[in-house]
């Protein structure tokens, strides 16, 4: 009966042991649930941000073409300018020419004037 008694605690232990271990097992897939609700959330937030990310990426993307076209034409308009500064740069010398010819010219002119005033007495008025 002793052996019988024993088959019986032994039978009991195993039986508590099992339905510690299902318990064990059922709070584990409670967490388990738990972590991944956290997980599906998170991606969620995470796909959300991705999406922004994205849109400001496009965002930056369009704002890197206007500005690439701006420099086109900023480029175009240097160019421009510099062909108008080599026109102004010419005509500039041409009139520093004509002002060196006017300046010869009247050489003669001064000092005729400044020999008759000097004959009369005449001094400059200012």
């Amino acid at each position: 009966m002793a052996t019988k008694d024993t088959g019986d605690d032994s039978d009991r232990q195993r039986f508590r042991t099992l339905a510690q271990a299902a318990l064990n097992a059922d709070r584990t897939v409670g967490q388990m649930d738990s972590v991944i609700e956290g997980l599906g959330s998170a991606l969620t937030d995470f796909d959300r941000a991705m999406t922004g990310f994205e849109t400001t990426l496009d965002s930056f993307g369009t704002a890197m073409t206007d500005f690439s076209t701006t420099l086109g034409r900023v480029d175009t308009m240097v160019t421009t300018m510099d062909s108008l500064v080599e026109r102004m740069e010419k005509i500039m010398g041409r009139v520093e020419a004509i002002v060196d010819i006017a300046e010869r010219l009247m050489a003669p002119v001064a000092s005729v004037e400044s020999m008759v005033r000097g004959i009369f007495g005449l001094g400059r008025r200012s």
